[in-house]
């Protein structure tokens, strides 16, 4: 069971809305501070699996030359496989991983490379059940929680809103921030920052939003309409109510009673500018 969430508070997703700014700059600036738990899988110890010894193992596959290592020497040898193996498990977006050939006593490192390139020290510790492994300093993320954050986040700003760089699971790494944009479908919308918190996974997010501009009215040109005063009734001039016609003021011309902006005295009645 996850431990509390070490800094801040964290909403969920029927949470108190976030502060929005008010002001006439370009951005509207929405400061969220979430703490959410994206640890992948339910244990507490985010990458700690044991493995059997694999040393001399054939079915874990043959080491392959130091040709397709990396610069300080590791290969992708059979313990190496075996990690890949146990990571894909756990959903981390492993390539490949690179182990020393000949592996010292206690715990050494191996590297681990991901679908995207980026690449991470593994510690490999031999214990009394085989070996365990752990990425320090870098915390997994799963695309799809936050996702869900952020729509629950900005949901009452616009439940359009997404942010496809959160898919499948992201290695990074702890107190350091990446942002990615935001989309309102398939226009550009801002962009949220993510500050990492710690290794279970609790971030800060940070969404700054493109202010939609208003669409321009169109002005509408205006229309008058001469009014001539009924038989009988002589043209009074025009007051502020409408056309004088004998002792009766008439302001219907434009379809309803003080639907103009504008009234003039015309020889037979009134002009009248309408709205």
């Amino acid at each position: 069971m996850h431990s509390p969430p070490p800094h801040g508070h964290g909403y969920g997703y029927g949470g108190p809305p976030p502060p929005r700014s008010s002001s006439n700059n370009v951005l509207v600036i929405v400061l969220v501070i979430v703490v959410v738990l994206l640890v992948l899988g339910g244990g507490s110890c985010l990458l700690c699996v044991g493995l059997a010894a694999v040393a001399d193992d054939p079915a874990s596959g043959p080491a392959t030359s130091s040709t397709s290592g990396s610069a300080n020497g590791l290969e992708r040898t059979p313990l190496a496989v075996q990690l890949e193996g146990a990571m894909k498990g756990t959903k981390v977006p492993v390539q490949q991983v690179l182990c020393p050939k000949e592996p010292p006593q206690g715990t050494f490192k191996c590297e681990l490379v991901t679908t995207s390139g980026d690449r991470a020290d593994v510690d490999v510790t031999p214990g009394p059940t085989g070996l365990a492994y752990d990425v320090p300093g870098m915390a997994f993320l799963e695309g799809t929680k936050l996702e869900s954050t952020f729509r629950g986040i900005v949901a009452s700003i616009n439940p359009r809103l997404r942010v496809p760089c959160f898919t499948g699971v992201l290695m990074k790494k702890v107190g350091a921030d990446f942002t990615c944009p935001a989309l309102d479908g398939g226009t550009p919308a801002g962009s949220v920052t993510v500050s990492v918190l710690d290794k279970s996974g609790a971030v800060k997010m940070t969404y700054e939003g493109t202010r939609t501009a208003r669409p321009a009215r169109t002005a509408t040109p205006s229309r008058t309409v001469d009014f001539v005063c009924p038989p009988g009734q002589a043209p009074g001039g025009a007051v502020r109510g409408g056309c004088v016609c004998g002792d009766t003021i008439i302001g219907t011309a434009c379809g309803a009673p003080g639907n103009f902006t504008d009234v003039v005295e015309t020889a037979k009645g009134c002009r009248f500018t309408c709205n």
